[in-house]
């Protein structure tokens, strides 16, 4: 399956030269020009990971992340910053940011900054399905126990009958 990213960025070049390069690795992108348009794309495509710029207009790409992490907790977003933005950064990473990677971006850093995202995604996937299988199998137990309880009951009434039969005889 093909993961979905949205990519954010009010430089068209950046846009266009990173969505090449993230088609290029199999993903299927998204492209919007601030955090407005981003939101509204982000609630019809449901992509899993968010790459986005954090210095735009409209709405800048830290409060993208506070909104998309509102939304959808799950949702892995990757920050990009520009020189002299780490402090920004930082401040993302405490807002739930995953990584975040320095203008210019290489295709190798993308491709690191994606791959532990997709893993995060993957590992949380891992964690839910065992957490129902878990639940699943507690309460199959639960109802064995009861069941035997059940039982154990009925033998003591039916040994009880038994013995006041006996005891009448």
């Amino acid at each position: 399956m093909t993961t979905r990213v949205l990519l954010v960025d009010d430089e068209p070049g950046i846009r266009k030269v990173v969505g090449i390069t993230l088609a290029d690795m199999g993903f299927e992108v998204l492209e919007a020009e601030n955090g407005l348009a981003a939101l509204e794309l982000f609630r019809a495509g449901k992509p899993k990971v968010v790459l986005t710029d954090i210095r735009m207009p409209v709405m800048d790409g830290l409060e993208l992340l506070r909104r998309i992490k509102e939304e959808s907790p799950d949702t892995e977003v990757i920050l990009v910053t520009g020189h002299g933005d780490m402090d920004m950064a930082v401040a993302g990473l405490k807002h739930g940011a995953c990584d975040f990677i320095s203008k210019p971006a290489s295709p190798e850093i993308l491709e690191i900054a994606l791959a532990r995202a997709q893993e995060k995604i993957a590992l949380r996937a891992k964690m839910r399905n065992y957490t129902e299988n878990l639940e699943v199998m507690v309460d199959q137990q639960a109802h064995k126990l009861l069941e035997l309880e059940r039982q154990a009951v009925a033998g003591q009434a039916v040994q009880g009958l038994t013995d006041l039969m006996t005891g009448m005889a």
